[in-house]
């Protein structure tokens, strides 16, 4: 219950941050995020370039002329010391080899709601944690033969009519 709760949140939290527009090529400026896809004839030619088949990628754009874009893309991510390093390359793209493109931008609102969720699912975590009738001791009881053995006085002492004292 509690790993496929936190894969849930992991999920949300991964996709709720961003979300992805439409945009046509002269709305872009430099900075920008984009997701794109590309004509398979540009692909073809691309893919030397970035080692790798590239119809879809992700990339930042560095400057937009109208007729081209310049694109910084990711090719690879090497490990150096306790960081990872992305190696990019820039690459001009035609504006008709565009057939999609979407910006990413951050969401605020998904953002919050996400944070909101994780808050509530460790806080109920917590709690679930805190009314946990986990203990090391016993809880009580009857016990064993040697809590039924009665004890008898060792003397009584008669007196009168009345039954013996000390029973």
């Amino acid at each position: 219950m509690r790993r496929s709760l936190f894969t849930f949140i992991c999920v949300l939290a991964i996709s709720g941050c961003h979300t992805l527009r439409p945009v046509v090529v002269d709305d872009l400026v430099p900075g920008q995020t984009v997701r794109a896809r590309i004509t398979g004839a540009f692909a073809d030619s691309l893919s030397p370039i970035l080692m790798r088949d590239v119809r879809d990628f992700e990339g930042v754009v560095v400057e937009n002329t109208g007729s081209a874009i310049l694109m910084e893309i990711p090719v690879q991510q090497t490990l150096t010391g306790l960081t990872f390093e992305t190696l990019s390359q820039r690459v001009q793209i035609p504006a008709a080899a565009f057939v999609d493109l979407e910006v990413k931008e951050f969401n605020r609102g998904r953002t919050i709601g996400v944070v909101a969720l994780a808050a509530v699912a460790a806080g109920a975590f917590v709690i679930a944690q805190f009314n946990k009738q986990s203990g090391g001791g016993s809880t009580g009881g009857p016990g064993g033969p040697e809590d039924a053995v009665l004890s008898r006085p060792m003397f009584s002492i008669p007196v009168g009519g009345l039954p013996w004292i000390g029973r």
